[in-house]
C-alpha cells in the first residue's frame, strides 16, 4: 500500500505519523512550514504552499489515502487531490461545516430539528451583521462571546461582551454566543466506519482556560448513563449526515440548570483525546487510521483500559518545567519538539493513568 498522506504537520500528523508507523504505514506530510514538528516522524514531506498544484499532483501520486488534520485547509486543495484519484475518507462536507461557525450552528440546529428528543441545541446565538442595524433582542444574548465567523480556534478571534455597550462597530458577519452558565464541558470523540457504523471513545470532560484546553479526564465526574447515550445519539446522527469517516470529536455543554448544548465540532483527531494512547486499547489516532484505510476496529477496541486517566497541556515558554511539576505516578510525557516556544503555544501534553 502507498504510504499515508497527512495535510497539515502539527502534533496531530506527528503522532499519527507514529501510530500509522505502528501500523506499518508509512506517511507523508504536505505543510508549508520546512520546521513542522511532524516531519520528524513522517517518511516524507512536501514543504510547499497549499496552493502549489505541482506539489499537490506529486503528492497525489506519492499517496492512495490522505487525511487532513486542522480545519482551515481550502475546498479547493481537497479538490485539487480527489481530481487526482486521492481518496479522502473524511469527505468535504464535515470541513466546510466546521470552517464556517454560522454553518457549524445552522447543522446543529437542524439535527437538533431532528432529534427533539435529544433536547441538545446549539450554543443561542445570534448574526450580528454590519449592514444592518443591531438586533432588538440583543439583549437576550448578553454576557456573551463575540465570535469571528471564520479562523478560530483556542481562543482566536473572539471576545467576552458583558453588555451592548462594550460592543464596538462591526466591521463584518460576526456571532454572538450567549455565555452558558457551566456544570462541566465534555467530548464526545466517535469513529465513523466505511461500514456505515459508528463507534465511540468514552465520554472525555474538559478545562479550558481563556478558550485553550488545559486539562481533560476520563471517566467524567458530570456524565450519567443518561447523558452519554444523548451525547451518541446526537454524535452518531452528525457522523451519518455528514457522511464521516474516522474520528471526529464534538464539544458539549452541560450547563448549571441541567441542559445540554453542543458547542462546536472537528472532524480529525482532537487534543482532549491523546489520553487515548494510554487510556484506551486502541488510542484515537490508531482508531482514525483503521478506519481511514477500512481495518477492522470495534466498540470493545475503544473502552478505558485503565481505571483513570487525565492529560495535561503543556503550553508556552515553561512547558518543560510544567512538566516537571507533573512528573508524579504513572506519567506519559510528549514533547513535540516545535522550534519555538510562544505564550498559550502547545509545545507538548502529559498524560497521568492509574490501573
Amino acid at each position: 500500500m502507498k504510504p499515508i498522506g497527512i495535510l497539515g504537520g502539527g502534533q496531530l500528523a506527528l503522532m499519527l505519523s507514529q501510530a500509522a508507523h505502528r501500523l506499518g504505514f508509512e506517511t507523508i506530510i504536505f505543510d508549508p512550514d520546512p520546521d513542522a514538528c511532524a516531519a520528524s516522524e513522517a517518511d516524507q514531506h512536501f514543504a510547499c504552499s497549499y496552493t502549489d498544484k505541482q506539489a499537490l499532483k506529486n503528492f497525489a501520486d506519492a499517496c492512495s489515502i490522505c487525511t487532513y488534520e486542522f480545519e482551515n485547509i481550502s475546498k479547493d486543495c481537497l479538490v485539487y487531490l480527489l481530481g487526482y484519484g486521492v481518496r479522502i475518507p473524511q469527505g468535504l462536507k464535515a470541513l466546510q461545516v466546521s470552517q464556517n461557525r454560522q454553518a457549524e450552528k445552522l447543522f446543529f440546529q437542524e439535527l437538533a430539528l431532528k432529534e427533539p428528543s435529544l433536547e441538545i441545541n446549539p450554543v443561542p446565538f445570534i448574526l450580528l451583521d454590519p449592514d444592518e442595524p443591531l438586533n432588538e433582542n440583543l439583549n437576550q444574548y448578553l454576557p456573551g462571546i463575540l465570535k469571528s465567523l471564520t479562523g478560530g480556534y483556542d481562543g482566536k478571534n473572539q471576545s467576552n461582551i458583558q453588555d451592548r455597550t462594550a460592543l464596538e462597530p462591526i466591521t463584518q458577519k460576526t456571532l454572538l454566543e450567549k455565555k452558558i452558565k457551566l456544570q462541566a464541558e465534555f467530548s464526545m470523540i466517535a469513529l465513523g466506519q466505511q461500514t456505515g457504523e459508528t463507534l465511540f471513545f468514552p465520554v472525555i470532560e474538559n478545562t479550558h482556560s481563556a478558550g485553550i484546553l488545559q486539562l481533560s479526564q476520563t471517566p467524567s465526574k458530570h456524565t450519567t448513563p443518561q447523558i452519554e447515550s444523548k451525547l451518541r445519539s446526537f454524535a452518531r446522527l452528525a457522523v451519518q449526515e455528514l457522511g464521516y469517516i474516522g474520528v471526529i470529536a464534538f464539544e458539549f455543554f452541560l450547563s448549571t440548570s441541567g441542559e445540554i448544548f453542543i458547542n462546536e465540532m472537528a472532524p480529525r483527531p482532537h487534543n482532549s483525546g491523546h489520553l487515548t494512547i494510554e487510556a484506551c486499547g486502541v488510542s484515537q489516532f490508531e482508531g482514525h487510521l483503521r478506519a481511514i484505510s477500512g481495518m477492522t476496529i470495534t466498540e470493545t477496541d475503544l473502552e478505558l483500559i485503565v481505571s483513570k486517566a487525565c492529560m495535561h497541556n503543556l503550553l508556552g515558554l515553561d512547558y518543560k518545567l510544567q512538566a516537571l511539576r507533573l512528573s508524579t505516578g504513572d506519567f506519559h510525557f510528549y514533547d513535540y519538539g516545535k522550534k519555538e516556544a510562544r505564550a498559550g503555544r502547545k509545545m507538548g501534553h502529559l498524560t497521568k493513568i492509574e490501573l
